[in-house]
């Protein structure tokens, strides 16, 4: 083979590499991402098993996003567009804990930032999720955070949800429609055995707070960006 056509060859091999560099710096990038860690597995009231992992969001886009995260890593809620809420369902029967809210009880060592976590437990269909809501490049870091299990056999993995926006009823945006806060610091750590207060407690009062909105919430409308399957790293199957 002559010199010249050896040329043309290296030539096209260039080519080929910088187009294949340039349609991976062009192709779309995740805006958020969640990694989790296994620590340890505790047993609880048979079947039940705590799931405890080293967990981590990161949102990477220059908006707030929404993460939906299971409750029972073994058993994915079913999330569509619109998350029906049950008949009885009352805006307090949300478990909302805030991590270094100030409310009530002292800062826990070690911790830095606040971080909001809601739990679900009343879907129509029976769905239980959490929803944890960071500002643009936030990122939140629990040392020790817990699924549910109830499977003989461990999960090696779970789903989570990426969302724009989550709208009650429709129309209101979430974070608006609640009397709390519901977006985490843009840096947080939440160490192991860090003290939580019930942003549905009303310190004067030592009471449920009453100033939730009289309108019943009856759904949740879900702009949905995209989901992840989160590897539980370092977790052996059985």
């Amino acid at each position: 083979m002559n010199a010249s056509l050896w040329i043309f060859f290296f030539v096209v091999w260039i080519g080929y590499l910088d187009c294949a560099v340039c349609e991976d710096k062009l192709a779309p990038q995740p805006i958020a991402s969640v990694t989790a860690q296994f620590i340890s597995e505790n047993s609880l009231k048979p079947p039940m098993k705590s799931i405890r992992v080293k967990l981590v969001l990161t949102n990477s886009a220059t908006h707030p996003v929404w993460f939906i995260l299971p409750i029972y890593c073994d058993k994915p809620p079913v999330i569509e567009k619109r998350v029906d809420l049950s008949e009885n369902f009352a805006p307090e029967s949300i478990c909302a804990y805030g991590f270094n809210s100030g409310n009530y009880h002292p800062v826990s060592k070690g911790i830095k930032g606040k971080a909001m976590v809601l739990e679900f437990w009343d879907g129509a269909k029976g769905e239980m999720f959490r929803l944890l809501r960071l500002p643009p490049n936030g990122r939140v870091e629990f040392e020790d955070f817990a699924f549910l299990s109830q499977a003989e056999y461990r999960a090696s993995s779970f789903k989570a949800w990426i969302l724009t926006d989550v709208l009650a009823n429709g129309e209101m945006p979430l974070e608006t429609w609640l009397p709390y806060p519901t977006t985490s610091d843009v840096d947080v750590l939440v160490p192991a055995a860090s003290d939580w207060d019930s942003l549905n407690f009303d310190v004067k009062t030592l009471r449920t707070r009453v100033d939730f909105r009289q309108e019943k919430l009856k759904y949740l409308d879900l702009h949905i960006e995209g989901s992840l399957d989160v590897k539980l790293e370092g977790i052996r199957r059985r």
